[in-house]
């Protein structure tokens, strides 16, 4: 019975880290069109262009990194209070 509580908090947590791997893209791709063309005026060119491209990229896969680490401490949290608990 434990395994199986144990299982499904799992299997919410993993849903929970889905739904914002989801979530993100579509809410990335809005708000960088968007600023990109509005925030500055001018227009990249060449290698401007693809380091944009790249400080865009390690920004996306920084707040991934950190959503990702924000759910693990959330599910050890709930197992921890469950080891305590039980």
């Amino acid at each position: 019975m434990e395994k199986q509580a144990r299982r499904i908090e799992t299997l919410k947590a993993r849903a929970e880290l889905q739904q914002g791997r989801l979530a993100r893209p579509d809410e990335a791709t809005r708000m960088s069109s968007s600023s990109a063309s509005s925030s500055r005026g001018r227009k990249l060119v060449g290698e401007d262009k693809l380091r944009a491209r790249i400080v865009r990229q390690r920004k996306e896969a920084l707040r991934y990194g950190v959503e990702r680490l924000e759910l693990e401490v959330l599910q050890k949290e709930r197992e921890l209070r469950r080891h305590l608990d039980g």
